[in-house]
C-alpha cells in the first residue's frame, strides 16, 4: 500500500511508471496540468504550518531574483512574510487555497517600493506565459505510484520546479502520513537545490518532516562532492 512518488527532470521514469501501472504528471510551461504552488494542507511544516510556508516562498523568490543576479534583502523578506501571512488569513475560511496571482496582489497592495518590485518579479509567473504554478492543481494525484515529468519546463523554471514539486509531495506525505501510510520519494538532480540559501533551508527542513512522517526519501545526484561542500546536505 506504500506511495511511491518521483521527481523527474530528465524524462527517465516514464516507462518504468507506466509499466507499474503509474500516473505520468507532465509539467511544461504549454501544458494543461497545473500544481499550485500556494497549495497547504492541514499539519505542513513542523510547527507553525504558514512560517513554514513562508520559507518556500522566500526560497522561490530567491531562485527568481538570481536569475536577475540579485537577491533578497531584509526589507525583501519581511514584506514577502507579511504578505504571506495576509493572503492565507483572508482564504482561511473560503475552502479553497490561494494562488501566486492572490500573493501578486496582495504584495501590489502594500506601500512599499520593494513590494511593488516583488509583484512586478512575481508577474510572469503568476498571470504571463510562465504561470503553471499559480492555478488550483488540477492533476490526478490519486495514483499510488506518480511522477512528475518536469524535463520540458527547461532550465529557466527546472529549479522553480523542482521546489514546487517537493512542496506538492510534502503536502502528500502529510495526508498518507494521517492515514498510516509510507511514502518512498525519489528526488533526481538534487544538486541544484543547494544552488541558494533558501532553497537549501527549505529542503533542510522538508528531509526532517519526510523522515518524521513515515517517508523514506532518496536524493539522487551525479555531484555527491558538490553536495557535501553543503553544510545542511552534508548533514541529510
Amino acid at each position: 500500500d506504500d506511495d511511491i512518488l518521483i521527481c523527474d527532470p530528465e524524462n527517465e521514469y516514464t516507462p518504468l511508471i507506466e509499466a507499474l501501472h503509474g500516473e505520468v504528471i507532465d509539467i511544461s510551461a504549454t501544458s494543461n496540468s497545473h500544481i499550485n504552488a500556494m497549495m497547504l494542507e492541514e499539519g505542513y511544516g513542523e510547527g507553525n504550518p504558514i512560517a513554514a510556508k513562508s520559507e518556500f516562498i522566500l526560497s522561490l523568490f530567491e531562485e527568481l531574483l538570481k536569475k536577475h543576479g540579485s537577491g533578497l534583502g531584509p526589507i525583501d523578506k519581511s514584506i514577502i512574510d507579511r504578505c504571506t501571512s495576509i493572503v492565507y488569513e483572508s482564504f482561511k475560511n473560503k475552502g479553497v487555497n490561494p494562488t501566486l496571482l492572490d500573493l501578486k496582489n496582495t504584495l501590489n497592495e502594500q506601500p512599499e517600493e520593494e513590494a511593488h518590485n516583488l509583484a512586478l518579479c512575481l508577474e510572469i509567473y503568476s498571470e504571463g506565459s510562465l504561470d503553471i504554478f499559480a492555478h488550483q492543481t488540477n492533476v490526478n494525484t490519486n495514483n499510488r505510484i506518480i511522477t512528475y515529468n518536469i524535463h520540458k519546463l527547461g532550465q529557466s523554471l527546472k529549479t522553480f520546479g523542482l521546489l514546487v514539486i517537493t512542496d506538492a509531495i510534502l503536502n502528500r506525505v502529510n495526508q498518507n502520513y494521517k492515514k498510516g501510510k509510507r511514502t518512498h520519494i525519489f528526488i533526481d538532480e538534487f544538486h541544484v537545490m543547494f544552488q541558494n540559501e533558501y532553497s537549501a533551508n527549505f529542503f533542510n527542513s522538508v528531509w526532517r518532516q519526510f523522515r518524521k512522517r513515515n517517508a523514506y526519501p532518496t536524493a539522487i545526484t551525479q555531484n555527491v562532492q558538490y553536495l557535501l561542500e553543503s553544510v545542511e546536505a552534508s548533514t541529510m
